[in-house]
């Protein structure tokens, strides 16, 4: 299951096991961040074969399994062509790109879209209202249009929105969210473009003297960044 961040992958991977018949100790969750030796692969491979303990089957959900190194990878292969009985395999990423072929050639791909803004919207909007919070449209649409499409960071950004009490303060909310305006964002894009070095490095400064968000302010950058290149290539500027 490939796809960005906070589109649904692991949940859905929780969802199948249970549709296979999985339950409690019989699903193991592996975070490959944090486990990508080729010992944690060869113990969770002598795992599998042994039997479910509460239910009829087993699987093995390795999170951000791009992480895995290149041994465990390997080690993985034969496992994946060859599961042991009522064992599944559900292998989630957010940069498939990053997968040794020879595991991608085992496995079937399902691709994660990004989801799109109106059901974001509704989605925050049902969950302010039972909360008993009432977010301007405004506001609801920047908790979107920052999550960049995804279910997790949209729920969490209104979430600090109704929590700090901005729920109709636009400039208030987007320095919360991305901890710098647009203003800001695009003095950093221009110093960028003429090669300002020393303003960059004052920005850095002054992003860690506030406690800014780091992500966020680099997504705003990149994004702007990439329009900018955009708008260049269908006008066919080069200046």
């Amino acid at each position: 299951m490939a796809g960005q961040r906070g589109c649904g992958k692991t949940t859905t991977a929780r969802v199948v096991a249970g549709l296979v018949g999985a339950k409690g100790h019989d699903i193991d969750e592996i975070d490959a961040a944090s486990s990508s030796g080729v010992d944690r692969v060869r113990a969770l491979i002598d795992q599998s074969n042994l039997s479910p303990l509460e239910s009829n089957a087993k699987v093995f959900i390795l999170d951000e399994c791009h992480m895995l190194s290149k041994a465990a990878s390997n080690a993985l292969l034969k496992s994946l062509e060859e599961p042991s009985a009522n064992v599944y395999w559900i292998l989630c990423t957010t940069e498939i790109g990053k997968i040794i072929p020879t595991i991608l050639s085992r496995a079937v791909r399902y691709t994660f879209q990004r989801v799109n803004a109106p059901t974001l919207k509704a989605h925050i909007k049902n969950i302010a209202d039972k909360e008993g919070f009432s977010p301007s449209d405004a506001i609801l649409d920047l908790a979107v249009v920052k999550s960049g499409g995804s279910v997790r960071d949209v729920v969490k950004n209104i979430e600090n929105i109704c929590n700090s009490g901005y729920v109709s303060d636009v400039n208030e909310a987007t320095k919360l969210l991305a901890g710098a305006d647009d203003e800001f964002i695009n003095s950093i894009v221009s110093a960028l473009l003429n090669r300002n070095i020393f303003y960059i490095i004052d920005s850095a400064s002054l992003i860690s003297a506030n406690n800014y968000n780091y992500a966020s302010i680099l997504e705003g950058v990149r994004d702007k960044v990439r329009g900018l290149f955009l708008f260049m290539l269908r006008s066919g500027r080069s200046d």
